[in-house]
């Protein structure tokens, strides 16, 4: 305690300021323009994309009649291909930029969902696992890229919370409004996955051609 009492308090640190609240986040969108397109962009690819998860699962058990264990197998490919992968699209990010990243896992995306349309067997899933694992190393780097490229280091946080927040947004009603669909749409069942495949690859393409503004609105900015 003696010792401790001998040292003198040089100055006095002010309080820490309340950070920005979630609502003020979206005044980013005002202040970075670019940033707006590209949320706007990736939200609707996101949209579609996941408006099929639920209608793949039962495309694959009901249509295809595959067992767990092959879709076990089909993921592991996926998963497998995109660590494979990653250190490219680090490369791609440094030559090419985040966004163009981004939109090269995005197109892959719409690729993917609009083959399930065309898929009549196991085998014609191989290359769509191919296809997700490449192209989800992709997003991943090509985003968290973006997001650091957009903010400066002391708003990068609120750049990402952002993001994140319209990924959840995304997350919970799309999956939902798919198998809403599957069972209100008037056709066979099959025909049903089918439209929902191509309305959710066309949604994922939409969102490219707008991500692809994006990225020529930077190079015009630039």
């Amino acid at each position: 305690i003696l010792f401790f009492m001998r040292i003198k308090e040089s100055k006095v640190i002010p309080p820490a300021s309340p950070g920005p609240s979630f609502a003020g986040s979206f005044s980013l969108f005002r202040k970075d323009p670019r940033f707006k397109q590209f949320c706007i962009a990736y939200f609707i690819c996101g949209f579609g994309n996941l408006m099929s998860g639920p209608v793949i699962t039962l495309f694959q058990v009901d249509d295809l009649k595959i067992t767990p264990e092959w879709i076990g197998w089909i993921s592991s490919i996926g998963t497998l291909t995109a660590a494979l992968t990653y250190y490219y699209w680090g490369k791609v990010v440094d030559s090419k930029g985040p966004i163009y990243c981004t939109l090269l896992a995005m197109l892959g995306w719409g690729l993917a969902v609009g083959s399930y349309s065309l898929v009549h067997s196991l085998y014609g899933l191989i290359p769509i696992a191919l296809i997700n694992g490449v192209s989800g190393s992709a997003g991943d780097v090509g985003i968290l890229n973006a997001l650091v490229q957009f903010g400066r280091k002391e708003e990068v946080a609120r750049y990402a919370s952002l993001h994140y927040a319209l990924l959840g947004i995304r997350g919970i009603i799309a999956p939902l409004l798919g198998g809403l669909l599957a069972e209100a749409l008037p056709f066979d069942r099959t025909v049903n996955y089918r439209i929902i495949f191509r309305l959710s690859a066309g949604l994922v393409m939409l969102g490219c051609f707008l991500m692809w503004r994006a990225m020529k609105q930077k190079a015009v900015d630039s």
